[in-house]
């Protein structure tokens, strides 16, 4: 059997409810599953190339550092996540998962001048789109600059890629509004999802 709670991801390309997916609903519900939440997939289509002259980063380097995580950052970097994310929106790597993505430089994070970990997030590249994962700032320390400065480095480190990509879960309204005047335009792409506890 399964361990408990499963969460089922069902990925959808309407964005309108339709009979099949109607269906679906009701076969899961008959086995037990309930729904969960919706998440929503926003994009913003920038172009190709050098972006120093248009996009800066906002953060004071004499304070702040925005940098790879290290090997020996992950317990810290995963008590961050375990604090502040919800495990059943996006699941969390373990830290097994978390070293391999350290090999392959996805993970980073924003430190402040005494080396705590107040931000950290994964990008990952496919092509000429890159996906934001698992991104988080410390509730104690919270400002509307760290968010922006995640997203302007990976644009700036990543001249190559041309859309960038995250998820939102429908009740988050407020990041929905602030990604919104940001550039990002909502896709077609629904996950719902179902949890059997």
């Amino acid at each position: 059997g399964f361990s408990k709670p499963v969460v089922l991801d069902l990925l959808d390309k309407r964005t309108q409810e339709s009979s099949s997916s109607q269906n679906f609903e009701n076969l899961w519900v008959e086995s037990g599953f309930v729904y969960f939440q919706r998440n929503y997939r926003f994009c913003r289509e920038l172009p190709p190339g050098d972006r120093s002259g248009t996009i800066n980063l906002l953060l004071n380097p004499e304070f702040f550092e925005h940098a790879p995580v290290l090997f020996e950052d992950i317990s810290e970097v995963d008590r961050l996540w375990r604090k502040e994310l919800d495990p059943y929106h996006v699941p969390l790597p373990d830290l097994t998962e978390m070293a391999e993505y350290i090999k392959i430089g996805q993970l980073h994070c924003i430190r402040n001048a005494s080396g705590k970990i107040e931000a950290a997030y994964r990008f990952e590249v496919k092509g000429r789109s890159g996906y934001f994962w698992q991104v988080v700032v410390d509730s104690g320390c919270r400002e509307r600059e760290k968010a922006l400065d995640i997203l302007n480095k990976q644009y700036l480190l990543h001249p190559e890629v041309t859309s960038f990509n995250f998820w939102i879960g429908e009740k988050n309204m407020k990041l929905i509004k602030v990604v919104l005047k940001l550039g990002y335009v909502q896709d077609s792409l629904i996950n719902t999802q179902y949890i059997l506890r």
